[in-house]
């Protein structure tokens, strides 16, 4: 035979040898299995691969590494970012929840459970979600931390907004775009029913940008809407408003970081300490002599 034939007759007897004596090779070791498989005994007798494992993995373990990866999709880092997991929530717009079934389906729970059961069992110990009565849904228990500008990102100016209308009510305008936090409302120089006022807002302003509905001398009354996510505000912006239409409730940014357009420009917020700086410079400018410029 050629050298090419012998390789191949030598082959035959390995794989022959592999099948001798019920799967056994001929050292009468079993078959080689990865960690992925098990052995287990067919109908006559032979030794067979079966997936899934040698052993199956406790429960409580189970339970264990659910608890770990729900929190992670509904953690602070993670959250955020996930606008699939927030558009489930959005479409429960009273409660914010989301189906176990949903959250089973995504690619690294597949490979720990599909049991929604045993999911429901799991995060009952969670402090990150909480169930709902049924036990078939959960949402996140706390609105994500935001740092002071984050807030502000978050706020959206409600005006042209009918005095009549129930503060109450303003939360289901957004119910579409995001969930709503707080609800401000007040007058440009007059007390809010909260009792915020203005100079409050432009202290938590700072160098930032002033709105022109919250400028000094403002006249109508303005309602401030702070939704969980910066995204969600601009989102309201996009599609809440009523193009042309000068009588229907009017949605603009309360701060956007890099805008310098119409209202997001610094000399707009006169009491900021950037602006009393410079307004003091200038004083002093125009004390000097022409021969000192």
């Amino acid at each position: 035979t050629t050298e090419e034939g012998s390789c191949s007759e030598l082959e035959d007897e390995f794989l022959d040898a592999l099948t001798l004596n019920g799967g056994r090779n001929w050292e009468g070791s079993p078959p080689f299995v990865s960690a992925r498989e098990s052995l287990s005994e067919d109908g006559t007798g032979q030794l067979v691969k079966v997936p899934g494992g040698n052993e199956p993995e406790d429960p409580a373990t189970t339970r264990a590494r659910v608890l770990k990866q729900v929190n992670f999709y509904f953690g602070d880092r993670s959250y955020p970012k996930d606008k699939f997991l927030r558009k489930h929530a959005r479409a429960d717009p009273v409660n914010g929840y989301v189906t176990l079934s949903l959250v089973s389906g995504y690619k690294k729970m597949k490979k720990i459970t599909k049991d929604v059961k045993l999911m429901a069992e799991a995060l009952k110990e969670s402090e990150v979600v909480e169930l709902s009565p049924d036990r078939t849904r959960i949402r996140r228990r706390h609105p994500p931390p935001k740092t002071q500008e984050g807030r502000l990102e978050s706020t959206v100016v409600v005006e042209n907004l009918a005095a009549s209308v129930d503060e109450a009510v303003v939360p289901s305008l957004f119910a579409a775009v995001g969930k709503v936090i707080s609800v401000r409302r007040f007058r440009a120089g007059a007390e809010s029913p909260e009792g915020a006022l203005p100079e409050q807002l432009l202290a938590e302003l700072g160098d930032l940008p002033l709105h022109p509905a919250l400028r000094p001398g403002a006249l109508s009354a303005v309602h401030l809407v702070e939704l969980d996510f910066p995204d969600e505000a601009g989102r309201a912006c996009r599609e809440l408003n009523v193009p042309d239409s000068r009588d229907a409730p009017r949605y603009t940014r309360l701060y956007r970081p890099g805008d310098i357009s119409g209202y997001a420009s610094p000399s707009s917020n006169p009491n900021s300490p950037s602006m009393r700086r410079r307004n003091r410079g200038r004083q002093g400018e125009r004390g000097r002599s022409p021969g000192h410029r």
